[in-house]
């Protein structure tokens, strides 16, 4: 909902949101806004000092790190508002935009709270496990799929060059994480980061995939994740922005709803359609690349049989 106050000499909007992600809390100072991109359901922001994005959407914004949620209406309002600036700041918990003499603000402390870091652990490959990934593996590959990361279900799908690089690298990423081994994983993201075509290329969705199921494998993990940013963040700054977007909520353990929901489904035994559906609709081929980079990961460290916690 919104509101307008002419108690001050100029005029201003105020949006509440709906819901927000919590990783927005830690954000206390200044960040200046530069939108990237405006679309009917979500305006993108570049926030300087930020090595991710913001998103600002309505309902039918997939939810996920970095993001505020508004009524439908309401983005629809703020969109039309929108369209007279193309920047803005971030500051206290609220995007501020300035239009002449009218501003406009997003409050985000107004909405839900919600959190897209999965807190639980795969601690073994239980039966049920075994068979739920299974059932989402099949459910995959039993799809026309739209993304070289195809070749990890073997399966048939994209460009032959990208499909090579990434049967070549993206397992021994998972192995480097495994084992620790920080040289091996930066050489092999960078053989496949910023690869593939779109906003989010697959090489950096795939990474992402394996970053965030490293940091839900267990505690040693999240510190070998933790410990990875500054390297992190020297190669994500040389793909797109998009691309370091997922890179980093990646290293930080945080993914889209839909795919929190995937790993909870693994964990819990739930098989349900509706859990692959609604992976597969974000972007053109970025939910194919997700849903597949989560189940090879989490296939591959069962399959080593090398617990990092051990």
């Amino acid at each position: 909902m919104f509101s307008i106050n002419e108690q001050k000499q100029e005029p201003y909007i105020e949006f509440v949101a709906a819901w927000s992600a919590a990783d927005l809390e830690p954000y206390s100072g200044c960040y200046a806004l530069k939108l990237l991109s405006l679309h009917d359901h979500v305006a993108n922001f570049q926030v300087a000092g930020w090595s991710h994005l913001l998103f600002i959407g309505d309902q039918d914004l997939a939810a996920g790190p970095a993001s505020i949620g508004l009524a439908t209406e309401d983005f629809k309002d703020f969109r039309n508002h929108l369209l007279q600036s193309r920047s803005g700041r971030f500051e206290d918990g609220r995007a501020i935009f300035d239009l002449g003499k009218r501003r406009v603000t997003i409050d985000r402390r107004g909405g839900e709270n919600k959190t897209f870091a999965p807190v639980f652990n795969f601690s073994e490959a239980t039966t049920e496990l075994v068979i739920t990934l299974e059932y989402y593996e099949k459910s995959l590959k039993d799809m026309d799929l739209p993304t070289p990361a195809a070749t990890l279900l073997a399966s048939p799908g994209g460009d032959d060059y990208y499909r090579s690089a990434i049967a070549a690298n993206f397992p021994a990423i998972i192995k480097a994480l495994i084992d620790q081994n920080k040289q091996e994983l930066i050489k092999y993201c960078r053989s496949i980061y910023g690869m593939g075509h779109g906003l989010t290329p697959t090489g950096d969705d795939l990474i992402h995939a394996a970053f965030v199921v490293a940091n839900i494998y267990s505690q040693k993990g999240r510190i070998f994740m933790d410990l990875l940013r500054p390297d992190v963040e020297a190669f994500s700054a040389q793909t797109g922005l998009f691309g370091r977007h997922m890179l980093e909520i990646g290293r930080r353990g945080l993914t889209p709803e839909p795919f929190g929901s995937y790993l909870e489904a693994l964990k819990l035994g739930v098989r349900e359609a509706r859990i692959i559906n609604n992976m597969i609709k974000i972007g053109s081929a970025t939910g194919f690349d997700l849903a597949i980079g989560i189940t090879v990961a989490v296939k591959k460290c069962f399959a080593t049989d090398q617990f990092l916690d051990r």
